[in-house]
């Protein structure tokens, strides 16, 4: 629990029936108090981002008693969130935006492992990526080997552990041309169990079922344009007949 101003946050046991304070947390309004702790996956242990004298520091905390295992200021000047990976291996700490791509890789013991500064500059249009805005977000894989760094540009790097270097780099596109024909795809209802069963087809083969309603839609529309003048020409035929013969052809009432 952040309390207010976030001058403590509080984390209480419900199997002990008691709480430890940890002051100075660095986040601890709703929407961003997510992004300063993080706990480490199997052992438990509570990464927390705080801020004294003007300064970042990360602390790790043992699962129960909550006791400073080990603490240290990153090398940061505005620290945006910590994580710990999937399995446990590593604890990033991101930079603020405003102070360009950087994260920072510790083991889980505390120690720097290695700094991410940006992605490589592939093209020309990435000579400036270093002057726009940083990481916006991160997250990791499920088995703790990929890192999806996504920050304010239309970019969206992955890295690789444990080497931490980019392994790809998507680009999401600024606008979304539609096709230029319509195309419609028309999908009939499945068949009653009773009537796969009379027609011996099954439920589990809708692409037949489709097949023939699209072939026997084909025969009707070109069945419709070889007889669309046929009943015209055959009132036709009948006036002329009831003119020239009108005692065979009595006239309607």
């Amino acid at each position: 629990m952040f309390s207010e101003f976030g001058l403590k946050v509080s984390v209480f046991n419900l199997r002990t029936q008691r709480s430890v304070d940890i002051s100075s947390p660095k986040f601890y309004h709703a929407g961003v108090a997510t992004k300063g702790f993080s706990y480490r996956p199997k052992t438990g242990n509570l990464a927390l981002l705080t801020r004294s004298g003007g300064k970042d520091v990360v602390s790790v905390h043992v699962k129960d008693s909550l006791d400073v295992m080990r603490s240290w200021c990153p090398d940061t000047i505005d620290a945006q969130g910590v994580c710990w990976s999937a399995d446990g291996r590593w604890l990033v700490v991101w930079e603020s935006p405003s102070q360009g791509h950087r994260i920072c890789v510790y083991t889980a013991d505390g120690h720097l492992f290695k700094c991410w500064n940006g992605p490589v500059h592939i093209s020309d249009e990435d000579s400036d990526i270093s002057l726009g805005a940083g990481i916006k977000l991160l997250d990791w894989s499920r088995d703790g080997a990929l890192v999806a760094v996504g920050d304010y540009s239309r970019r969206v790097t992955i890295l690789s552990a444990p080497s931490f270097t980019e392994t790809t780099s998507l680009f999401h596109t600024t606008t979304v041309k539609p096709a230029e024909s319509l195309q419609v795809r028309y999908i009939p209802p499945l068949m009653d169990l009773a009537d796969s069963s009379r027609y011996g087809r099954s439920r589990s083969s809708p692409r037949r079922t489709v097949a023939s309603h699209v072939s026997s839609l084909q025969q009707h529309k070109q069945y419709a344009l070889q007889h669309q003048d046929r009943p015209l020409l055959q009132t036709q035929n009948q006036r002329s007949e009831r003119i020239l013969c009108p005692s065979t052809h009595p006239a309607p009432s």
